[in-house]
């Protein structure tokens, strides 16, 4: 019996990989091709036509891959420049003469003395049937059916941090990081900070901040001191040109080292190393009357770092929109979070320290 050297294993790994990518390559180009000579097609048509099933339409026209082949919405009035290519009472009509293999329902679409008519045709055709529901400022979030008894119930979840094994995952590579980061850095930094302490303002190395946590609580959050005391420091944010922060201050700030002692917080169990930013009190208390959605930033864990902060949006708010733009980032991480997405996130943290920030100060 032939036996193959070992050394051809590091020829076979690289060959395997790109066996793979080419075969998926091929696999996903040759259903195109057969999509696009009018194979393996499902035809669906929507009930109701509203700002949902319009931004359904365009997923179904947009991703081809999927197979989705539209013929049209009913509604009350037909619209040749709206697709809407029958009414209401057009419905079975076209089902026998048209092959639909799905038919999508918008509840808030149909007129409610209208769809016992709807569900009464639908039933007689071997048709899949499929609900678009309004969630209305729920719709961010995964929803799934679930059933009481008979009674079937939508339950909606806060996204991917609902489930336990994800905050598991997190809350293991939180307290790994933390601890490697304390022994590591805040061991030495720490003592280094207060002897410079002792020389200028002596007001000590730490400054402690109420803040808001998850599910709307306070915690204390940890900074290195960068400003002399003042009465301002829990109502007023650091401004360019700052005069309450000192030499040392403007250092640890520029490079965001003033940050470091939170990876206390983080061990404690009271931030994570990636989530939205902590904001005061009364900041809190003032941003969530005006913007909307601001308090699902609270759901999750607040961050050292975060979407936003990556995104060039940190420290100090000049304008609304600017706001408006951290809560999309965020509601968009609390959305779609994924343990590569905080490695992502944590690798471009320290680029953006490495190149700095026109805000870092």
């Amino acid at each position: 019996m032939d036996y193959y050297p070992r050394s051809y294993i590091k020829y076979l790994f690289p060959l395997f990989f790109v066996i793979l990518i080419t075969w998926k390559f091929l696999l996903y180009y040759a259903f195109l091709l057969y999509r696009k000579l009018g194979y393996n097609y499902r035809n669906v048509i929507i009930l109701g036509f509203t700002p949902k099933t319009r931004d359904l339409q365009r997923y179904f026209t947009t991703n081809r891959w999927h197979g989705y082949r539209f013929l049209g919405f009913f509604d009350e009035n037909k619209s040749v420049k709206k697709r809407i290519i029958g009414q209401w009472s057009e419905l079975r009509s076209f089902i026998e003469t048209n092959h639909v293999d799905e038919i999508y329902i918008s509840w808030d679409g149909i007129p409610n003395e209208i769809m016992p008519s709807i569900t009464e045709v639908i039933s007689d055709y071997p048709v899949k049937v499929r609900i678009v529901p309004d969630l209305g400022d729920f719709s961010y979030k995964s929803a799934e059916l679930i059933s009481y008894g008979s009674i079937p119930v939508l339950q909606v979840h806060p996204g991917p941090l609902s489930y336990w094994y994800n905050r598991l995952i997190k809350r293991a590579f939180d307290v790994f990081l933390s601890l490697l980061m304390i022994l590591a850095v805040l061991s030495w930094l720490t003592p280094v900070l207060y002897l410079l302490s002792l020389f200028g303002s002596r007001d000590g190395v730490f400054f402690r901040q109420r803040r808001t946590c998850s599910d709307g609580r306070e915690f204390i959050c940890l900074k290195y001191r960068t400003m002399r005391k003042n009465n301002d420091a829990d109502t007023q944010r650091a401004v360019r040109n700052d005069s309450r922060i000192t030499p040392v201050g403007k250092f640890l700030r520029k490079f965001s080292l003033d940050e470091l002692p939170q990876f206390i917080n983080v061990l404690k169990g009271e931030m994570s190393v990636v989530g939205p930013r902590p904001h005061m009190l009364k900041h809190t208390d003032q941003y969530r009357k005006i913007i909307k959605r601001f308090m699902l930033r609270h759901t999750v864990k607040p961050g050292i770092t975060g979407l936003a902060q990556v995104n060039g949006y940190r420290g100090e708010i000049r304008k609304l929109s600017e706001l408006k733009k951290r809560v999309e980032y965020d509601v968009s991480y609390i959305e779609s979070w994924s343990f590569n997405m905080d490695i992502k996130i944590m690798l471009l943290t320290i680029w953006v320290l490495i190149r700095g920030q026109e805000k870092a100060y």
